[in-house]
């Protein structure tokens, strides 16, 4: 028994006809279906979508990453933070100075300027020092900071530094400046460097991340250094911090002071353990049409979804926006919660629009975007590639 001539032509019409509603569905819809409701607010399960259940208020899944980094230090405005953070030389020299300067802010009231117009013997140096609480850190280490250099002879400061007891030198990695003109290196285990630098444009700020990885672990380490919003690591050297606990941060000069002399600032710095903490923003495009909907993510520096350490408050500037999807309601800020990596929010942006979304307070590196190019949201049709396979089958049958 098998398929007659007509029997053939009918499955082939049966076929053509689903093809035809799936693209037209596709069509139809213009762009992917809603995201699922990952890490936003729910009060029953039924409203967070496929694979996702509501727990405490907001939709998670097994991989949700919805809650912050376990955020060991934060220094900002007058460096003091949440942890006990001591100088570990006070005040001035004739030729060098470190302390807290509107000047060094890259966002709030100030940052970290480390003024140097001369050398200095040893111990001499001005520098911060922040003891990890407890027994110190193990695992990974994150610190993600931002720098500007505005004057530099050739060498360069220390400006981040990690101590650990259990290394003879005790800065196991670092963030140095060196060379001429000046250029960002990573160094690990006081002689390890990556041989490609980060050139420093005097007078820019820098988002920068130091990541020591495996301390005390069973696997082999590495440190790796971020710069700005790059997916891939800028400098990545593998090192052996098997024996090593992470006890303290230090940020200025270097003990042993160099022959360098320049300015520079250091802002916003923040050490997690274990996940990396929140480095800038995404947007994603749900919904289509006169009254535009976009998910907001909260990202780390390889594009994974990262809850807040702090309450954030975004600045939406070039369009009208609006906090419901009738576009009703206007807002021209938006207020992140400590935890949550999404936020929604609509605009009547038209197709050509350019508008940005921007953390005022320097944390995070805001976006720009154009509202609704086909490109940003309408490249991955669900309906297509079905629809498409099934008429090329229709034509290849036709041929036989």
């Amino acid at each position: 028994m098998g398929f007659h001539h007509r029997d053939v032509h009918a499955v082939e019409a049966a076929l053509l006809r689903l093809a035809a509603a799936v693209v037209v569905a596709a069509v139809g819809a213009g762009c992917p279906p809603p995201l699922a409701r990952e890490c936003l607010a729910c009060e029953a399960s039924s409203e967070c979508g496929d694979g996702l259940t509501c727990v405490r208020g907001a939709c998670v899944g097994a991989d949700s990453a919805c809650g912050p980094a376990p955020s060991r230090l934060v220094l900002d405005e007058t460096f003091d933070g949440p942890l006990a953070a001591r100088w570990a030389e006070a005040g001035s020299t004739a030729s060098q100075a470190l302390r807290v300067d509107p000047r060094a802010a890259l966002g709030g009231d100030g940052g970290l300027l480390l003024v140097d117009t001369g050398p200095l013997g040893p111990g001499s140096n001005r520098r911060l020092e922040t003891d990890f609480p407890d027994a110190g850190v193990t695992g990974d280490l994150h610190t993600r900071f931002a720098f500007r250099l505005d004057s530099s002879t050739s060498g360069g400061p220390f400006p981040v530094h990690l101590h650990s007891p259990d290394f003879g030198p005790f800065t196991f990695i670092e963030f140095i400046v060196e060379e001429r003109p000046p250029t960002g290196a990573l160094k690990v285990l006081a002689r390890q460097r990556c041989p490609q630098g980060v050139p420093l444009d005097l007078g820019r700020w820098y988002r920068l991340q130091l990541t020591a990885e495996g301390l005390r672990g069973a696997r082999p380490g590495r440190g790796r250094l971020f710069v700005d919003d790059g997916v891939s690591p800028r400098c990545e050297v593998e090192a052996d911090f098997t024996s090593m606990t992470a006890r303290s941060l230090l940020l200025g000069a270097p003990f042993a002071d160099s022959a360098w002399v320049g300015t520079s600032a250091l802002d916003n710095v923040e050490v997690t353990e274990g996940a990396m903490p929140p480095a800038r923003l995404g947007l994603e495009l749900v919904s289509p049409g006169p009254c535009t909907g976009y998910s907001l993510r909260v990202e780390d520096v390889e594009r994974n979804l990262r809850g807040l350490l702090r309450p954030t408050t975004l600045a939406l500037t070039g369009a009208a926006f609006f906090s419901d999807p009738a576009c009703a309601e206007p807002i021209t800020t938006l207020a992140l919660e400590p935890g949550r990596s999404r936020k929604r929010f609509f605009s009547t942006a038209g197709p050509d629009t350019v508008f940005s979304v921007t953390d005022p307070s320097g944390w995070l590196i805001g976006i720009e975007r154009t509202s609704q190019r086909p490109e940003q949201g309408c490249q991955h049709l669900p309906g297509w590639p079905a629809g498409l396979l099934l008429l090329g089958w229709r034509r290849r049958s036709s041929r036989r």
